[in-house]
């Protein structure tokens, strides 16, 4: 059975100046075509950006290597790629209203919390660190594991329940643990600052994920947002910039870290390493085209609902685990079949591939506009109800990082987005309901 990926990565091992010089193209074309929907380098679009670049890189290589089934698949491939940029790029920040959108006399400074903040505060510090915790003990961390390599694999057990609620809180912890860091003065709340964020490194590096250290990038980013919007403050705004060089600076040297500690301390394994990563947001192509899975050899759900819900209506058990009217990941199921394999893995169902799969040749394209049309809508328009108070932030984050995560694998940033809305949403009921008891005893 042909195998376009192994056939792929023979072929950049052969060539890697094609791919290379591919890559400096689509990357300097996207950045340009992009320059307007992203604020900084460590914006999550600007990785969106970046990381779609090298998949759209992997697919235009892949048509140069000969390995699309038949040029109708490289034609939609293209269409729907175009179709998705022209509705990312399609909504802007206003720049004016976000001028006039600063709410000096309402700033961090000035800022006194009702007492529900203080609970809910209290309340998303403790579970994090809880769950965070028992997570390691009852589980492990797959860095630690005899195949960390394989994460789908780690946490498929009943006890990933742990790692779904620590990490649904990871963006809301980092940010509300900030927030208090500034406007509170008391040395518990630096001291409970540092605590989540040395806790939220080790899990990160610990995962085995290369870029989760980004993570902690990106809140620094929002808060950075924040602040302009909450405080004149020029010189606190530097000083942020400055821890920023210096957490990317710890992140590249982690990623190197995690690198050395799968492949060794061979200079030419690593460097394989980083080409066969970047090539790697883009597998899901040589895998998927050069086979001709469409339309007969995927399974997908018989309505669209389950195809874009059914992960999540599993994970609260609403559908059992394993039901057949929710078919695998359309990645897992390449990877599978061509593999021959059950192992739980396989590349992302990126929006090329998925819309060609459930709607066809021409959906695919009207697929990639729609998605495109919600990241852009959701990214630069919905921003205007985000600073109203921390915690409508905290939700536009979840909103933000979901809207960069759809055209990767729209069923889990669906999946990610709805858990992590119910976990926080949950602590936020849950400090409601405290406060209400609160006030009836101590009234």
């Amino acid at each position: 059975m042909r195998n376009g990926w192994f056939e792929f990565v023979s072929y950049v091992q052969a060539e890697p100046l094609m791919i290379t010089m591919v890559n400096i193209i689509v990357i300097m074309i996207y950045l340009f075509l992009f320059r307007k929907q992203y604020n900084s380098i460590i914006d999550p679009f600007f990785l969106t950006v970046v990381t779609s670049a090298f998949a759209f890189s992997t697919g235009i290589c892949t048509f140069f290597y000969d390995l699309y089934a038949n040029n109708n698949l490289f034609l939609f491939f293209v269409l729907s790629e175009l179709a998705f940029i022209f509705g990312s790029c399609f909504f802007t920040q206003r720049k004016s209203f976000l001028r006039k959108s600063h709410d000096y006399e309402n700033s961090i400074e000035c800022v006194k919390e009702p007492k529900f903040y203080t609970i809910l505060y209290w309340n998303t510090i403790v579970v994090y660190i809880i769950t965070s915790l028992l997570n390691i003990i009852v589980i492990g961390l797959p860095i630690f594991s005899v195949s960390p390599s394989s994460r789908l694999n780690y946490y498929s057990h009943s006890t990933g329940i742990f790692y779904t609620i620590y990490s649904s809180l990871m963006p809301a912890t980092l940010m509300i643990a900030t927030y208090f860091k500034s406007v509170r003065k008391g040395t518990i709340y630096s001291i409970c600052f540092w605590l989540v964020l040395g806790l939220t490194i080790f899990l990160l590096i610990g995962s085995g994920s290369k870029s989760g250290i980004l993570l902690i990038l990106f809140i620094l980013y929002f808060w950075r947002e924040y602040l302009k919007h909450k405080t004149k403050d020029i010189e606190r705004i530097k000083s942020l910039n400055k821890k920023v060089f210096f957490i990317l600076c710890v992140g590249i040297i982690s990623c190197f870290f995690l690198i050395m500690l799968d492949v060794g301390e061979d200079v030419e394994l690593i460097i394989d390493n980083f080409i066969f990563r970047i090539i790697g947001y883009g597998d899901i192509f040589p895998y998927f085209y050069s086979f001709n899975f469409f339309p007969n050899n995927i399974d997908v759900a018989d309505n669209f609902i389950i195809s874009l819900f059914g992960p999540f209506f599993q994970t609260l058990h609403i559908i059992p685990y394993y039901d057949s009217s929710v078919p695998p990941s359309i990645g897992l199921q390449v990877y599978q079949f061509i593999n021959n394999t059950f192992a739980i893995r396989g590349p992302n169902p990126r929006h090329n591939v998925y819309g060609l799969v459930i709607f066809g040749e021409i959906g695919s394209i009207i697929y990639s506009l729609a998605i495109g049309l919600i990241s852009s809508y959701l990214r630069n328009v919905k921003i205007f109800f985000g600073y109203k108070n921390i915690i409508s932030y905290i939700f536009y984050i979840y909103l933000y990082i979901f809207a960069c995560g759809l055209n990767t694998d729209v069923v889990l940033s669906i999946n990610g987005l709805f858990i992590s809305l119910l976990v926080f949403g949950i602590i936020i009921v849950m400090s409601g309901f405290i406060l209400y008891i609160n006030n009836k005893v101590f009234k």
